[in-house]
């Protein structure tokens, strides 16, 4: 099979699995959002500041590398295995001892028990990484899309039933723990490769010069990246961080599952094809058309539609996330600009390069962040925090062109078409609003979100936009080969 068939091949099982993953995943949140409140969810997302950090160490992005890298042995494999099992032991023991730390540092003493709990995802999720990355490597993301879809249902049934039964925020930390544990566990069978019992520092150390680089990039962006979390907890309490993740996470859900389900492909793609630059190039501009054409509809829609979504979906009780989704659905919009240059820097080897433009983009946004803390207000957070970003998309991209002799306007070009069409669609959909006389805000968003993409499809069609047109040719490419394999098996 050619790259470019297993290219479209992977990133339409991705999106498959992912699709249904989140599909699953959206009808469980908005069935805890309506039966735990604001105050759950702020608990839950103090504890997953620390969660997340220790994760991002537990990977030491090993798991990138064992994709990226041309030649491995089996020594590999087995060493970073082992090796990630150690550092997951380590942090889970870390987090068990400063758990009353933490929780202290929050004012919030129901924290300890539950970040002791958590602390487990560490050492469950190692188990799972290199056999993650041997289905990653082999591009059989077919395989990843069925266990994520089977890790979806079978931890979201769990999680209804322990949610009915009045556990509380507790439901929150049992979908963790079970996401991690079931995932684990499928991507061991399902790889059909299995640890040797040996350990070769040597075998580390080859990884260690790319992943070093890597791991120091995440480590500064998370924490520009999470930092919102821990001061809204610290100074503004558990209620307003529990509006402002759910805010953030709505944002988050088509831009950064998109990018993520793509990611993964174009990663592995790119990598095999990182010595010709100019069809890096052309891969990646052709990938960010398309992104753009996918993502700024829906991120530039949500701003229009906020208040029917979120009082329809979650109830009056959420109404202050409007605002907040309102303005994290621009930022939206920039991130698909910035969050793509990480498969320039990674598939062509440059993680020392990703370390430094992490650095200053990092110092930006955390600037940014103290200052909308400062002023007070979650809604001032959001702003701030978008000013940053705008203020990091130049650079970033600029930089990361640099790698394969891209320049900034050749991205903008790229992607403005889909940019005006979205405001287009905007402006239609808002006008729309003034004709709708219902009090039933399900019954709005519908007609609005309907009314939305039928403009869209149309105005792509009439102006013959090429990501459109590309797309439509990818998603015959994907149902043949759909139909290919169902008729196989």
């Amino acid at each position: 099979m050619s790259l470019r068939s297993q290219t479209v091949s992977g990133v339409g099982w991705s999106f498959y699995g992912r699709f249904i993953q989140q599909g699953i995943k959206l009808a469980l949140t908005i069935f805890l959002m309506r039966l735990l409140g604001t105050e759950a969810f702020g608990l839950i997302g103090m504890a997953l500041v620390f969660i997340g950090f220790g994760n991002l160490f537990k990977k030491m992005g090993f798991g990138a590398a064992l994709v990226q890298r041309s030649k491995l042995s089996e020594s590999h494999y087995t060493s970073t295995f082992f090796f990630n099992i150690g550092i997951g032991l380590l942090f889970t023991c870390l987090l068990i001892y400063t758990a009353p730390l933490i929780a202290r540092f929050y004012t919030a003493p129901d924290l300890t028990l539950i970040l002791k709990v958590l602390s487990l995802n560490f050492v469950i999720g190692a188990f799972g990484i290199v056999p993650q990355a041997v289905l990653e490597r082999s591009m059989q993301f077919n395989i990843l899309s069925k266990i994520q879809i089977g890790t979806a249902a079978g931890s979201g049934i769990i999680v209804v039933i322990a949610a009915y039964a009045g556990v509380g925020v507790w439901a929150l930390v049992i979908e963790s723990m079970l996401t991690t544990l079931f995932n684990s566990i499928l991507f061991l069978i399902f790889s059909n490769w299995r640890p040797k019992l040996s350990f070769s520092w040597r075998a580390i150390s080859h990884l260690w010069s790319y992943s070093s680089n890597l791991v120091g990039f995440h480590f500064i962006n998370y924490w520009s990246r999470q930092l919102d979390d821990l001061l809204i907890g610290k100074y503004m309490g558990a209620s307003s961080l529990g509006i402002y993740t759910r805010a953030y996470f709505l944002m988050l859900l088509p831009n950064k599952q998109v990018i993520s389900v793509i990611s993964r492909v174009m990663f592995s793609a790119l990598s095999k094809i990182k010595h010709e630059k100019k069809k890096v190039k052309k891969v990646y501009l052709r990938a960010m058309g398309i992104l753009s054409f996918i993502i700024f509809p829906m991120m530039i829609g949500l701003f229009v539609v906020a208040e029917p979504f979120v009082l329809a979906l979650f109830g009056q009780k959420w109404s202050g996330m409007i605002p907040i989704v309102q303005i994290l659905s621009w930022i939206g919009v920039i991130q698909t600009l910035n969050n793509p240059t990480g498969w320039l820097y990674q598939s062509q080897g440059k993680t020392n390069w990703m370390f430094w433009i992490g650095v200053f983009g990092s110092g930006t946004l955390i600037v940014g962040i103290i200052i909308g803390v400062w002023l007070g207000s979650i809604e001032s957070v959001a702003i701030s925090y978008g000013v940053a970003n705008v203020l990091i998309t130049y650079p970033f991209i600029t930089i990361a062109g640099k790698l394969i002799n891209m320049n900034f306007m050749e991205v903008i070009k790229k992607v403005f078409p889909s940019f005006l069409l979205s405001l287009v669609m905007a402006i239609i959909v808002y006008g729309s609003s003034f004709l709708i006389t219902t009090d039933s805000f399900l019954l709005e968003l519908i007609v609005e979100v309907t009314v939305g993409v039928t403009v869209y499809v149309i105005l792509a069609s009439l102006f013959d936009i090429k990501a459109y047109n590309e797309l439509k040719t990818i998603a015959l490419e994907i149902y043949t080969d759909f139909k290919n394999k169902r008729s196989k098996s």
